[in-house]
């Protein structure tokens, strides 16, 4: 793939609201402001791009968004909540009874829940309309579905069970979906703008992800050799964990080359900041 497509001129000109490819894998993303940022995809997701670009693709969620019209957030949660019960009871019924007892359960119910959520984020990624649609704050739903939520939790024992599944899968996705969008609505709102610290928590959103529970295993760990107390325990890892899988990141992940590739996608650890937009 060619790279460095982009020159310093051409950098400090471009004025177009999008993403501008500089090739593999970086991008300079121009904000409807002006302001402009450097991402990079990992090395999965031009092919997985190429699908949700895709004609189709693109015709069908066109369609969806404007049938939707401004109930398209509301659309969004009935779609997730629904997709997300479904694959729920055909994890239940036809993967769980095979996978129970082995180290495969906990992947397998993880991957059908966050399924949705993935091909979501993806087909946000790459169609700005239907971001929009994820970036709303709606407290009269998150109340709705908490409450539904909560619920379930008090009378659902005495439901049958896949009436009892079935709603509980609803609304805690519903629940999940709006809290996600307020998220990111919170987000887009107060935080788009360049900051050092969110360079890092983008950059280490991965590695994060992935390592966290064993920096909250080691601390735990560490503070029950001292203390009983489950809530001094709980606060130690509160104030230890974090700061201890950034620091795993910023002192290891992102100083070995193999490793920086794997959860951030740079090939160097150099950050390049953006120009700024010309006067």
């Amino acid at each position: 793939m060619p790279r460095h497509l982009l020159s310093a001129a051409a950098v400090e000109a471009l004025s177009t609201p999008g993403r501008h490819a500089d090739g593999g894998g970086l991008y300079l993303h121009v904000r409807t402001g002006g302001s402009k940022n450097w991402i990079v995809y990992a090395a999965f997701t031009p092919a997985i791009n190429a699908i949700v670009r895709s004609r189709p693709v693109a015709t069908l969620m066109d369609a969806y968004l404007d049938r939707c019209g401004r109930f398209a957030p509301l659309a969004n949660v009935v779609v997730y909540a629904l997709t997300v019960t479904a694959i729920m009871a055909f994890h239940d019924h036809l993967v769980k009874p095979f996978a129970v007892g082995t180290p495969f359960a906990w992947i397998a119910r993880a991957t059908c829940y966050f399924l949705p959520t993935f091909v979501f984020g993806v087909v946000a990624f790459a169609n700005r309309r239907f971001l929009e649609t994820l970036s709303t704050i709606n407290w009269p739903g998150i109340a709705l579905f908490l409450a539904a939520y909560i619920l379930v939790q008090q009378v659902g024992d005495g439901l049958p069970r896949p009436l009892e599944r079935c709603l509980y899968w609803i609304a805690r996705a519903g629940l999940m979906l709006f809290v996600i969008t307020a998220l990111i609505g919170f987000a887009r709102r107060f935080l788009d703008k360049p900051s050092p610290v969110l360079t890092l928590a983008v950059d280490s959103a991965y590695g994060f992800y992935l390592f966290h529970m064993t920096f909250i295993y080691l601390v735990a760990f560490a503070a029950r050799q001292v203390t009983d107390n489950l809530a001094l325990i709980f606060l130690a890892v509160v104030v230890f964990g974090l700061p201890l899988t950034l620091a795993f990141h910023v002192n290891v992940v992102d100083r070995v080359n193999l490793l920086r590739f794997l959860f951030t996608g740079r090939r160097t650890s150099k950050r390049v900041a953006a120009p700024a937009r010309a006067a």
